[in-house]
């Protein structure tokens, strides 16, 4: 009697079958899940930013400049605005020094010319905003063209609005 190795073709069919189903499942989610790890990212690197505008402000400069903050660019974002207002509309604000008060905002955008960013947040504006009492907040501006209708609530960072 001859002894049968290996597999046949009908079970080899079946694992490629439940391997192509849990890739078309997981696919979708883990590319939601970069979406949402790429605002985050940009989040958090543009709040580093803040003791040093902080810093800046306490010293009597309203003039903020990328350079003294020491601004160094992202591979996910563009350059670093900062103004008086926060954007609006999907359009980063006109740079600006800070409102005599110290209101003001710090703000990039995810880059819509390079292939970093996932086409589904590419053109989002993240703000850094700071209050007239020194109190900072986040906002998310998703209204630009390139993340308008791929935009999902899921992808907002925590303590964002």
């Amino acid at each position: 009697m001859k002894s049968v190795k290996g597999f046949t073709l009908i079970e080899l069919m079946i694992v490629v079958a439940i391997i192509g189903i849990l890739a078309t499942i997981s696919m979708p989610r883990y590319l939601d899940y970069i979406a949402r790890t790429q605002v985050i990212r940009t989040v958090s690197e543009l709040g580093a930013y803040r003791a040093a505008a902080e810093d800046h402000l306490m010293n009597g400069s309203l003039s903020l400049t990328s350079i003294n903050l020491g601004y160094s660019q992202s591979s996910l974002t563009t350059e670093l605005v900062i103004s008086n207002t926060v954007s609006s509309g999907g359009v980063l604000a006109a740079p600006a020094q800070f409102n005599a008060n110290g209101s003001g905002s710090l703000m990039v955008q995810l880059d819509s010319t390079t292939q970093k960013a996932l086409p589904t947040v590419k053109g989002v504006i993240v703000n850094i905003n700071r209050t007239a009492h020194g109190s900072w907040s986040c906002s998310v501006d998703i209204t630009a063209p390139m993340a308008a209708g791929t935009w999902k609530p899921s992808y907002m960072p925590p303590g964002c609005d």
